[in-house]
């Protein structure tokens, strides 16, 4: 017997994030001091340029290099949890790798601002992984802490990303087993600068092993409201929701490959490259502590 979900993917929102590449690449390149580049070098015009007024788009320059400073001062005090989540990485599913680390920190606007947010994942005492959002308004916001990747048997797969002209970010989640979930949300920005969950569609998978020794899969699929869908209603679904994916924005295992996303921009970071990244554009500590960040 199978089953399965689906849930139409609503568009809201204009913002999209773009060039986010050369500010997580070429921004590395040439001189340390962040008087050498201005912000608008080194980073991209986010958002809906033209819906922002002339006096909010002058002061999109010295809100990014505040919030910046906010989001350097953020990673330097939770190192320690961002470092220890090391378990279930590969090392396969990124360039940014370096030793081992996991790519764990993004810069990316989400709430469609024209200031990214800081997305980050840290390691709980209970060997869990916490994801979390920060906006900036004058001073931290958070947005998001969400339960994440979990330090037990296979662990959790997944892969978040942002579709082109969404405010939202998008989680492609994985659990296996005798009994394997496979889960896609939406995170979306609401009126109150939250980012609220929405289930999208997910299968559920029973194996289970018969008296002659022989192995049975039953699969069970629901979109968001819980209705029952069909294996080609599920299909076409992931199919449409990654087939307007602009970045990765965090991925572990071989997720990205695994979802046929390898052409899809992985716009995350390690550690040193994030803080390497915010010294630069804020010129904190000279603008860069080293300049050969992978």
């Amino acid at each position: 017997m199978k089953k399965m979900m689906i849930k139409r993917i609503a568009v809201f929102g204009m913002m999209v994030m773009t060039g986010f590449t050369a500010f997580a690449g070429t921004a590395f390149a040439g001189s340390a001091s962040a008087e050498a580049e201005p912000f608008s070098a080194c980073v991209p015009e986010t958002g809906n340029w033209e819906d922002l007024s002339a006096e909010e788009q002058m002061n999109v320059p010295a809100r990014r290099n505040a919030a910046y400073a906010a989001y350097l001062s953020e990673l330097k005090n939770n190192e320690q949890a961002i470092r220890a989540y090391t378990w279930q990485w590969d090392g396969e599913m990124s360039g940014a790798h370096q030793d081992g680390e996991p790519s764990a920190i993004t810069l990316v606007d989400v709430d469609g601002d024209a200031v990214e947010e800081l997305i980050y994942a840290s390691a709980s005492e209970k060997d869990h992984t916490v994801l979390k959002v920060f906006s900036f308004d004058g001073s931290l916001v958070p947005m998001l802490e969400h339960d994440w990747d979990y330090a037990a048997a296979a662990g959790m797969s997944y892969c978040l990303f942002q579709r082109e002209g969404e405010n939202a970010l998008y989680a492609w989640t994985f659990e296996g087993g005798e009994t394997s979930r496979e889960y896609c949300r939406a995170f979306r920005t609401g009126l109150d600068g939250k980012l609220s969950e929405e289930d999208l569609f997910c299968m559920i998978t029973e194996n289970a092993g018969t008296a002659d020794g022989e192995m049975t899969r039953t699969e069970e699929c629901r979109d968001g409201s819980g209705k029952v869908i069909t294996e080609e209603e599920y299909a076409s679904a992931l199919s449409e929701l990654k087939s307007n994916a602009e970045n990765i924005v965090m991925c572990n295992h071989s997720s990205r490959s695994g979802l046929g996303m390898d052409a899809v921009p992985d716009v995350s970071m390690t550690y040193d490259k994030a803080v390497y990244q915010l010294e630069k554009l804020t010129g904190i500590n000279g603008g860069g502590a080293f300049e050969n960040v992978i």
